[in-house]
């Protein structure tokens, strides 16, 4: 264990095939929201992950989304 250093290159490399739109992405940080809650998870942490993990979404979400 311990922390790991991921490049925002490795993050493009290992999403690019899966996908992944913009509404997934949103889902997945709601989910990791509630997670952190439930666990209590002091807000301004919480604030500063999610913020982290957005700054990556370019990396991350591959696919468009549609509209209906």
């Amino acid at each position: 264990g311990g922390p790991v250093c991921v490049t925002n290159e490795r993050l493009a490399s290992a999403h690019s095939k899966l996908g992944i739109n913009d509404q997934a992405f949103d889902e997945v940080l709601r989910l990791l929201k509630e997670t952190f809650d439930d666990f209590d998870v002091e807000e301004s942490d919480i604030g500063t992950i999610v913020g982290e993990i957005q700054k990556r979404r370019p990396y991350i979400v591959t696919a468009k989304t549609t509209s209906v």
